[in-house]
């Protein structure tokens, strides 16, 4: 069934999400008191990434907030990747919505957080909401949502509002089709300056392998 932001916003407690308590727009399952009006402006959207324009090397990498081993992958392997290949100049890392096979809506609004945290915060805020959403995976609420919000230095009621109204739905979409055209049906997928790795199983161990291949592509 279709479920529309308004009504998701008025009733749905779904999956993982936690949601009770929402009256005419107010989010009362936070210690923020939010109102989650749709957000008047949003800022201009662009692909998240991580990592310097001019590095020699290209990762992208398709994912999904919602979904068990994405959250392995990024919780015991990205945060390594980014160390050893972002910091050092080396590679620069794109992040695309897979939402498949998670829950959908989450994976929607979370993404939509992202989004917004990148164009209006920048790299850090975008690296360190990765890292403390996926840590939080199997419990996932708006006050979590908030809480990194304002580790970051945005205000929470701002952020949960671009996340429940899922402002940023288009690029998400348009980031799932554009992977499932390009055969890219599974998460997490990693690509490196347009070499898609395969045979990633187990997610936890494939630091090195992923690690050698960007190593191939910046030394070509």
């Amino acid at each position: 069934m279709d479920v529309t932001r308004r009504r998701f916003l008025a009733a749905a407690t779904v999956g993982t999400v936690s949601i009770a308590g929402c009256i005419e727009g107010e989010l009362a399952d936070t210690s923020y008191d939010c109102e989650v009006n749709e957000p008047a402006s949003v800022p201009n959207p662009s692909q998240p990434a991580i990592g310097d324009k001019t590095a020699p090397v290209t990762v992208q990498v398709y994912h999904d907030y919602s979904e068990r081993v994405s959250s392995i992958f990024a919780t015991e392997v990205l945060g390594e990747l980014l160390k050893s290949k972002v910091d050092t100049g080396t590679a620069r890392f794109e992040f695309h919505d897979l939402p498949v096979p998670g829950e959908e809506e989450w994976a929607h609004q979370l993404a939509s957080v992202g989004r917004y945290l990148f164009a209006e915060h920048g790299q850090d805020a975008y690296r360190r909401y990765l890292n403390r959403i996926y840590e939080h995976q199997e419990d996932l609420s708006w006050q979590t949502v908030g809480d990194i919000a304002n580790e970051v230095g945005a205000q929470p009621c701002t952020v949960i509002s671009h996340g429940s109204w899922k402002t940023y739905e288009e690029q998400t979409v348009n980031d799932k089709d554009d992977a499932l055209a390009a055969g890219i049906n599974e998460v997490p997928s990693i690509v490196v300056n347009g070499q898609r790795l395969h045979g990633l199983a187990p997610v936890s161990e494939s630091y090195q392998q992923i690690a050698d291949v960007i190593d191939d592509h910046s030394q070509a």
